[in-house]
This record gives C-alpha cells, sequence and structure tokens, in this order.
C-alpha cells in the first residue's frame, strides 16, 4: 500500500491510515497525502480518496485528532469501492473503535465523562430500535420501540445544536469575510453533532454501497435531481436576495470542504434522510403518495432546522432538503444523498456569497 511516498510498516488496520488522514487534513502541514487507497485487514482497497494541498490552513493544537478518529473509518467505508469490502457486519469496526475514541478525547480535554453518557444512550437508542423486537409481548415490543425512536430523535437533534453538555468542540477557523461581499463565517470541529450521524449510520441503518457498480448505479439515478436540486437551490437564492455570484478560490476550501463532507453532511443527511425520511415512508407505504410525504416531512422538518439563518434560509433549506430527499428516494442510497448535499454547498462556496450576501 502507498499513500503518495508514505507507507506503513506491515499491514496495518485500516482506522490507523484513516486516523492519520484526518490528522494530516486538520493540521494543515505542508504534507500531501492521498487516501486513494486504503487497507482493511490486509485487504487493499480502493476509493476516490481526497488531498491535502500544503498552504495556509488553520491549525489544531496536537492531541485534536484522537477524539475525531471515529469519523474517518466510516467515512473510510463510504468512499470505498472494491468488492472485497463486506457492507453492514454485525458490528462494525468504526462502532466498535468508539470506546478508544472517547478515552483519546478524554485525555485531551475535548471530552468528559458525561459525553460518554449520550454517546452510549444513543448507540443503544439506535440499537434498540433496529433489532426485531420479537421477544416478549407484543406491547412491549411497541413500548420499546416507541422509546428509542424518540431517544433518538432527542439525542441525535440535542447533539446536533450542541445542547448537551461534555464536549469541548474545537473552532478551526475563526470569524471571517471570504470576500468583501458576504457576511463573516467560522467553523468548528463538532464530535457531538458528528458522532450522532456515525451512530446512527453505523449501528441503525447500515445499508452502505459495497462496491463500484453499485456507487455507479445509484449517481445514474441521482444525476437528474442532483443538478436539478441545485439549480433550483441557487436561482431561488438569488431570487431572494440571499446569495450574489462571487466567484473565487481560497485554500480554506480545504479544510471547509472536509469538515463540510464529513461531518455536516453526513450527519444531517444520516438523521434527516437516513433515518426520518426511511421511517415515515415505512410508517406510510399504505397510503397512495407515501414517498412524496416522507420526503416533503423530512424536507420541512430539515428546513425548520436551520432557523438561526431567517426564513430565507428556511425556505432554501426546505427546497434543498426536498432534492436530497429526492436523490435518496431515488437512490437508495446515502451516499448519494450526501455528495448532493456537498455539491451544492460546494458551489455556493465557490461561486457565490459564502454563506449570504453582506447587507
Amino acid at each position: 500500500m502507498v499513500l503518495n511516498d508514505w507507507s506503513p510498516p506491515g499491514v496495518v488496520p485500516s482506522w490507523f491510515v484513516a486516523m492519520s488522514w484526518k490528522w494530516y487534513l486538520v493540521q494543515g502541514v505542508s504534507f500531501e497525502i492521498s487516501a486513494d487507497t486504503c487497507v482493511d485487514d490486509g485487504v487493499v482497497q480502493y476509493g476516490l480518496g481526497g488531498v491535502v494541498p500544503a498552504g495556509q490552513a488553520p491549525s489544531v493544537p496536537v492531541g485534536v485528532c484522537e477524539p475525531y478518529a471515529v469519523v474517518f473509518p466510516y467515512s473510510k467505508k463510504y468512499w470505498v469501492g472494491s468488492p472485497p469490502l463486506t457492507p453492514a457486519p454485525a458490528m462494525p469496526f468504526n462502532v466498535a473503535v468508539v470506546p478508544f475514541t472517547f478515552v483519546a478525547g478524554w485525555v485531551s480535554g475535548q471530552l468528559t465523562w458525561v459525553a460518554g453518557v449520550w454517546v452510549v444512550l444513543l448507540a443503544g437508542a439506535c440499537y434498540a430500535y433496529a433489532r426485531d423486537l420479537s421477544w416478549g409481548a407484543k406491547g412491549w415490543g411497541r413500548l420499546v420501540k416507541g422509546a428509542s425512536f424518540v431517544g433518538i430523535v432527542l439525542l441525535a437533534l440535542g447533539l446536533a445544536i450542541h445542547a448537551l453538555p461534555g464536549f469541548h468542540n474545537i473552532q478551526a477557523l475563526a470569524p471571517t469575510r471570504l470576500t468583501s461581499r458576504s457576511i463573516p463565517y467560522d467553523q468548528w470541529i463538532n464530535f457531538d453533532k458528528t458522532i450522532a450521524g456515525v451512530l446512527i449510520l453505523g449501528v441503525w441503518y447500515r445499508r452502505l454501497i459495497s462496491n463500484v457498480g453499485q456507487f455507479e448505479a445509484a449517481l445514474g439515478r441521482a444525476a437528474v435531481p442532483l443538478v436539478v436540486t441545485i439549480g433550483v437551490v441557487i436561482v431561488l437564492g438569488r431570487a431572494f436576495g440571499y446569495v450574489q455570484w462571487d466567484p473565487k478560490w481560497t485554500s480554506q476550501f480545504w479544510l471547509w470542504a472536509a469538515i463540510n463532507l464529513l461531518a455536516t453532511c453526513m450527519s444531517e443527511e444520516a438523521f434527516f434522510r437516513a433515518f426520518l425520511q426511511t421511517e415515515i415512508e415505512r410508517l406510510t407505504a399504505k397510503r397512495a403518495g407515501g414517498p412524496i410525504i416522507a420526503i416533503g416531512c423530512s424536507a420541512v422538518l430539515f428546513g425548520v432546522a436551520h432557523i438561526a439563518g431567517g426564513w430565507r434560509y428556511v425556505a432554501l433549506a426546505s427546497v434543498a432538503g426536498a432534492g436530497y430527499g429526492t436523490v435518496f428516494y431515488r437512490s437508495r442510497s446515502i451516499e448519494c444523498s450526501m455528495l448532493t448535499h456537498f455539491a451544492l454547498n460546494a458551489v455556493h462556496f465557490l461561486l457565490f456569497t459564502y454563506p449570504a450576501a453582506a447587507p
């Protein structure tokens, strides 16, 4: 296995390579590393990967990588495209490594023991909801199922809005303006929000693409709604006066892209599409237009979740959410809805005022 000019000695577990990629990414050091190849239990696997260029990327203090190591074993699974990868194991390694991750985060001072309570509760709720609760009386099974559903919703939302104590997230970028025409923005590496998405996908969902053929087929079904979603949201954003044409390039894009894709897009799509939309569609399966109801409900809830940006932002996020939901429904791939989400955000970042036009 070769990662540019760097090769680990002997056979190493995949999480080591993944954690190293995250380390170089958040540190912004003068070193290029491509994640096009990974090792999974001695099997070389190839993925889309990514490149981190040298530059003036904001740096993160030593020790920050450990609490976020859990993110990358899962994100590697998203992009790995070789047939040897087996989807949906009984206990995904990225989930099994959570205790190690928590200990590392606690040692580095970014997590407290209270954070572990929320992680264990959410993992337990996801596990209970995913199980076939045929044991015991049907009434008891329904009670556990309902309680675990409520637990997933409340805990995931609490972690996403940083309402639950125990996490000391890292500010990767202080408030800054990308251009004079945009309002200031800052960026954080949020372990709480990210771990919620990891647990939902790793413990409950576990229906990921396992080979290149599946990815190509899913992407083919997602291509049209992906393009339409980007076009419609951008046109509406211009019509609302929320964004203006403002093409630019900045080295900040690389750090922004990594955090946006692997934390923001992953966690939001995990909750709103993989969990909520899937379950609403299941509950409305016997009703006419069940999929449309599911897409609409998840889109509206997604929009309301962005209320901090104002009602124009809620409207735009709702339309975008409908697009992401359509991609997810047509492709049956959470990876494709993540890519659509990220593609729209990237177009916004690179070609228009980001995060919004200045007054």
